[in-house]
């Protein structure tokens, strides 16, 4: 839109040929020379922060080598250096977007944190990008503040910033509102709200149907079901985990479908543990027909034959803990493992030391973030 106000401005000068002609053609020139710059910096992190989001969603975890690999390299981009200072407000966003997968990737929380603070900052004292791309960037400001709120709650640092919906956002960003709420209550145990979100899902769910992609249904679907199985209301969980295998787009969300067969052998085996037999042959198969038959998925169906194997309660307590003994090594070893594996472990420990879901959790929740570091990302500000 500036270009084409300062071709016409241009043009105007030509036409009107005053004395200044010369001067004020030069200057339209330089106004020319910057906003080019803008959009090209623009174009520049937007193509970087859509690269990397294409590797994530074939492998969010990144369990691959070669999608490791990309994503590093990626990482490694010139425009991210610590002296390199975007020149345009959407720029900023996904610079900051960037960084805070980067920190993420690498546990260092803190400096999460500070770029979600700074991405609401951009935002929220740049309404007129809501105008111009409202759904986008509403969707990706409700979604940047409920990870900021649960992060917050996670390094123990009072966040008193409210949700400014009514100021900035339109009900085209609804499904996002109640999608990041309920993510929300899963992360901080909220079991009143949480239940809440859910019946309001329930009576809003044929309106979703007709308006969300299915993606992202599937997405709340499972949330819904992890909620579910955090307070080990296993019957509900089983209607939920049902609503994600009913889709059949094996390629659609690939880290959800893998997850939801490992939940479905909990489920099972709290709900119906002589049919894990059975359901462990399934998830074998779903796995190696569609090529997921990596070394954690290996390792947890083992497990679980195991598991099903066990008579005794000794037997029982070492098929979890070797799983929880696996997750911990391969965590160590800086793999990141296949989507939900830390919940696994939640129930594992929860088995051995008879208390339930949601006390372990609780201590989860509280325990102390690794690699966490003070840094200073304001220097844009």
């Amino acid at each position: 839109m500036l270009l084409d106000i300062l071709k016409c401005e241009q043009r105007l000068a030509y036409k009107t040929a005053k004395i200044d002609f010369g001067k004020r053609m030069g200057e339209l020139v330089e106004e020319k020379k910057e906003v080019l710059a803008q959009l090209n910096d623009e174009m520049q992190y937007y193509d970087l922060s859509g690269l990397i989001e294409a590797v994530l969603l074939r492998d969010r975890q990144l369990s691959k080598p070669e999608n490791r690999a990309k994503f590093n390299r990626l990482m490694s981009s010139p425009l991210l250096r610590q002296d390199t200072k975007p020149l345009s407000q959407k720029a900023m966003i996904d610079y900051c977007y960037i960084k805070s997968l980067y920190h993420k990737d690498r546990m260092e929380y803190e400096q999460t944190y500070q770029y979600y603070e700074l991405i609401i900052e951009v935002l929220e004292n740049n309404p007129f990008l809501f105008h111009i791309r409202a759904p986008a960037y509403g969707g990706f400001y409700v979604k940047i503040y409920f990870w900021a709120r649960a992060l917050s709650e996670k390094l123990s640092i009072p966040q008193n910033k409210a949700l400014k919906i009514n100021n900035l956002l339109d009900q085209s960003v609804e499904f996002d509102i109640h999608m990041q709420s309920l993510i929300y209550c899963v992360k901080t145990l909220n079991l009143e709200e949480g239940e809440q979100l859910i019946s309001q899902a329930e009576q809003k769910w044929k309106y979703y149907s007709m308006k969300v992609k299915e993606t992202h249904l599937m997405d709340f679907s499972y949330m819904i079901m992890i909620f579910y199985c955090l307070f080990e209301n296993w019957e509900k969980a089983q209607i939920w985990l049902e609503k994600v295998t009913s889709v059949h787009r094996i390629n659609a969300r690939k880290d959800i479908q893998i997850a939801v067969r490992l939940w479905q052998l909990i489920i099972v085996y709290e709900l119906k543990p002589y049919d894990l037999d059975k359901h462990i042959q399934a998830a074998y198969k779903y796995f190696v027909r569609n090529g997921h038959y990596f070394d954690a998925e290996k390792q947890i169906l083992k497990g679980f034959r195991d598991l099903y194997k066990a008579r005794i309660r000794d037997e029982k307590e070492s098929v979890w803990q070797g799983i929880i003994d696996f997750v911990d090594e391969k965590s160590k070893e800086g793999k990141i493992l296949q989507r939900g594996l830390n919940y696994l472990q939640i129930w594992c420990k929860s088995k051995i030391s008879r208390k339930s879901i949601f006390e372990v959790a609780k201590e989860y929740k509280v325990a102390p973030i690794r690699n966490a570091k003070k840094i200073n990302v304001t220097f844009w500000t």
